[in-house]
This record gives structure tokens, C-alpha cells and sequence, in this order.
């Protein structure tokens, strides 16, 4: 027998199943595909309470982006400094980080693209560029661990507290 799962019934390696899925003749277990074939069919796990259900419905719901054409992916970006920006003394460093799991690419992006996804984590940072080499070091620092709340590794990328400097 052959059906199609919105996400909702089965999960396969922990995540929602979303696809084409068979149950062999005289067994209740669900398979990727849709016919079983020998080494490439996989188990599913049935989805049983409806505390779960919830989840991979708010999954399914977050993750749809995915199965879109528009599928968003940050741009790398790197701070051009203003005028104004000079002036100041500062300038605001955006980053992200794909929510599932902290081992993922950090990646600098632009204030443009800062919290456009629900995928993703997001930190914003006031990044100093003008002042005393020590003062800078300890602001920037300082802003790194802030930023470290929101995106846990985000000081293994930013390690040169003196980036950007301007005199």
C-alpha cells in the first residue's frame, strides 16, 4: 500500500517525513518511497502523542521555507565603512547561524538581511573602530560575548577585536 505524509504521521532519523511512504504486505511498518526496495527503503517511526504532533506540525511549519523556490540562504557580507559610521566611532555587525545546531557556518551579513528567517539565529553587535588599541580590545570583547548569547561560537570568527580600526 502506498500513501504520502504531510509530516504529520511519521518521522524519519528524528525529523519529519514528508513524501511518498509504503507499508508492506502483513507488516505495520512504513518505509520511504514508494514501493519497498531491499537497502534503500527506510523505517519510519510513527508519530504517537499529540505533544509531538504539535512539534512537527511547528517543524513542518517552520521548515516550509524549504520546500519553496525562495529558499533564503545568507549572503556573506563584509562592513564598507561611512562617513558617518567613522564619525560615530562604531558600526553594527550582523551575523547568523542556522538554528539546529551550533556547529554551523557563522556567516557576517548585512543589516538587510538581519532576522529574515526563522531558521536561523541572529546576533547584532556594536562593533567600535575608533579609540585607544586596549579600549577597543575590551569594547569588542566585550560585544563579542554579548553576541555569544545569541550565537554561541561567534567568538571562534571574531578574534581580532582591533578589525576595522580606524586610526
Amino acid at each position: 500500500m502506498t500513501s504520502f505524509t504531510n509530516g504529520k504521521e511519521y518521522t524519519l532519523n528524528g525529523n519529519p517525513y514528508i513524501g511518498p511512504y509504503n507499508i508492506v504486505d502483513g507488516t505495520t511498518t512504513a518505509y520511504t518511497g514508494t514501493s519497498y526496495v531491499f537497502g534503500i527503503s527506510k523505517p519510519l517511526t510513527p508519530i504517537k502523542d499529540k505533544e509531538e504532533r504539535i512539534d512537527v506540525g511547528i517543524y513542518s511549519e517552520l521548515n516550509q521555507y524549504y520546500y519553496t523556490k525562495e529558499r533564503w540562504e545568507p549572503t556573506s557580507y563584509y562592513p564598507i565603512l561611512t562617513d558617518e559610521d567613522k564619525n560615530n566611532g562604531y558600526v553594527f555587525r550582523y551575523f547568523t547561524q542556522r538554528a539546529n545546531s551550533n556547529t554551523n557556518r557563522i556567516v557576517e551579513i548585512s543589516e538587510k538581511e538581519f532576522k529574515v528567517s526563522k531558521l536561523y539565529k541572529f546576533a547584532k553587535i556594536k562593533w567600535y573602530i575608533d579609540g585607544e588599541t586596549q579600549e577597543l580590545i575590551d569594547l569588542n570583547r566585550d560585544e563579542v560575548i554579548e553576541g555569544c548569547k545569541c550565537i554561541p561560537n561567534m567568538s571562534k570568527i571574531l578574534r581580532n577585536y582591533l578589525e576595522l580600526k580606524i586610526n
